[in-house]
């Protein structure tokens, strides 16, 4: 498990509300980040390339990704909830330098670290879900 920087906060009650975390994913680089380990997650296996005609691959490709993607983000949501309150994330937003930036560029790593411990330790469970959702896109294109 990453360590957490020595100024983390972990533990504390949420203080950022979802609406400002989630002006903050949008206004930074996670959402690119989520498609790189998305991508990540592909080249290491995680998915039925080949193995299907191209429209049902594609629609397995999408819904695979859309609920990894849902995974990642929630972890995400939940460190910048116990980590930062709604007024660090406008001095982010607004991208002034200040501390509370720092804090920031300290924790990305940390983000990035257990999004992919989390696909590690989920492996058995992303599997599963991308055979269920094979069973899912299958079963609709038989019709």
């Amino acid at each position: 498990m990453p360590v957490r920087s020595e100024g983390s906060t972990l533990g504390r009650i949420p203080m950022a509300t979802p609406r400002k975390i989630r002006e903050y994913v949008e206004a930074t680089d996670v959402p690119q980040l989520v498609l790189l380990l998305t991508e990540t997650m592909r080249e290491h296996g995680s998915t039925n390339s080949g193995e299907y005609e191209s429209d049902t691959e594609a629609a397995i490709e999408a819904e695979f990704t859309r609920r990894l993607q849902e995974m990642m983000f929630s972890v995400t949501y939940r460190i910048l909830g116990e980590e930062f309150t709604d007024a660090e994330l406008d001095e982010l937003i607004a991208f002034v330098k200040s501390p509370v930036a720092k804090k920031a560029r300290e924790l990305m790593p940390m983000i990035q670290g257990e999004m992919l411990t989390m696909l590690s330790d989920k492996k058995p469970e992303i599997d599963r879900m991308m055979k269920e959702i094979t069973r899912e896109i299958l079963s609709k294109h038989k019709r």
